[in-house]
C-alpha cells in the first residue's frame, strides 16, 4: 500500500510530467519493452518493488529510455 508522502510524490511526478511540454511518448512501445523486460527475474524483482514500481509509469525519463527498443534489447 503506497502512503501519504508517497502518493503525493507520485502525484507530483505525473503533474511535472504533464507540465513538461516535450514530445509525447509511445506508451505501446513502452508497454511492450516493459513486458519483454519482466521476463528476467532482476527487473521482475525491481518492477514489483514499490519503490520502483510507480518510477516505470511516472517518471518521464525511465518511460522515455523504455519506449527505445534498442536501449531494452
Amino acid at each position: 500500500m503506497i502512503g501519504c508522502e508517497s502518493m503525493l510524490e507520485f502525484m507530483l511526478a505525473i503533474l511535472a510530467n504533464a507540465l513538461d511540454g516535450s514530445t509525447t511518448l509511445h506508451t505501446t512501445k513502452i508497454d511492450r519493452n516493459m513486458e519483454r523486460l519482466r521476463q528476467y527475474d532482476w527487473f521482475e524483482e525491481e518492477y514489483q518493488d514499490d519503490l520502483y514500481h510507480r518510477l516505470f509509469f511516472a517518471n518521464r525519463h525511465v518511460r522515455k529510455y523504455l519506449q527505445h527498443n534498442r536501449r531494452v534489447n
